[in-house]
């Protein structure tokens, strides 16, 4: 097959990874006849990812897209940015799925997905800002922040139950689950803080984000350890819609509907106030 030419600093190949707790279902468009595969998804797996990949691509530039869902796929992101390719991008799923709606998508299965998103990220790659991992302590702070709330919501729930409970021993019995707890929970916030304090830019974001009205350790903590970098948003509401707080219109002469958030993953743990007010006072930070 006669092989297409490549316009200069575009890339060669797109490869698309449709990513499962398991596996990792993968599409790579080129120059000649795609190709796709399976891989598991772990160290063993990913090797072998990369080496069928830059055997495909014969070391050619290549973008890698995939869906930002969970942590499943952060092992394969940061082993793809680590190797020299054009860029690694992490999409929003809705943007995907609408792309998909648009090409009259008809099936549905883990190697169509991994097509798709392929498809997806040749068509618009220009368009996307790459992907970078954050720092080790930035995974850190959102590991334990994260723990931290999983607590909370279990103590919620404990609570719950102890106030229902008329059996007293058992209630004794929640009553020191409950205290262990809020001991565990404030041990890691005294650890969020001290890995603060250890990286002068996340100091100077805390103090920045404990002068809007109404935040305090906790909420600073989950904006730090889930907002990326600011730099990355023209504007708040860029940051908004990224955080799933901008839900869609839809408006007809006759009909106006206010569609569901775009992007629901992180709105139980950041406001759009708090995201709107955040990004306002950062950029007047600058001037």
């Amino acid at each position: 097959m006669k092989t297409k030419p490549i316009l200069p600093n575009h890339p060669a190949f797109f490869l698309g990874i449709d990513v499962g707790k398991a596996d990792l279902f993968c599409h790579l468009i080129g120059p000649d006849e795609p190709i796709s595969s399976r891989f598991d998804n772990n160290k063993t797996g990913i090797k072998l990812l990369i080496t069928w990949l830059l055997k495909a691509s014969a070391s050619q530039s290549f973008v890698a897209c995939l869906e930002q869902t969970g942590h499943y796929g952060d092992a394969i992101a940061e082993t793809l940015y680590k190797i020299e390719t054009t860029g690694i991008y992490l999409v929003n799923p809705q943007r995907i799925k609408s792309f998909g709606m648009q090409k009259l998508r008809r099936n549905k299965s883990d190697t169509a997905d991994a097509k798709l998103i392929a498809r997806f990220i040749k068509s618009e790659y220009l368009e996307l800002r790459s992907w970078q991992p954050r720092s080790l302590i930035q995974q850190r702070i959102t590991t334990l922040s994260r723990y931290a709330d999983s607590l909370t919501q279990d103590n919620a729930r404990l609570k719950t139950m102890m106030e229902a409970m008329p059996d007293k021993t058992i209630s004794t019995s929640l009553k020191r689950r409950i205290s262990a707890s809020v001991k565990e929970i404030a041990a890691l916030r005294r650890e969020i803080n001290k890995l603060i304090k250890e990286d002068p830019d996340l100091q100077k974001k805390s103090k920045l984000i404990k002068t809007i009205p109404g935040l305090g350790e906790i909420a600073t903590h989950i904006v730090i350890a889930e907002l990326p970098d600011l730099e990355l948003f023209d504007d708040a509401r860029q940051l908004a819609a990224w955080a799933g707080l901008t839900p869609r219109h839809h408006t007809s002469p006759h009909k106006r509907h206010i569609g569901k958030n775009p992007n629901p993953n992180h709105q139980d743990r950041i406001d759009s106030s708090q995201a709107w007010t955040l990004h306002a006072r950062d950029d007047r930070s600058r001037v």
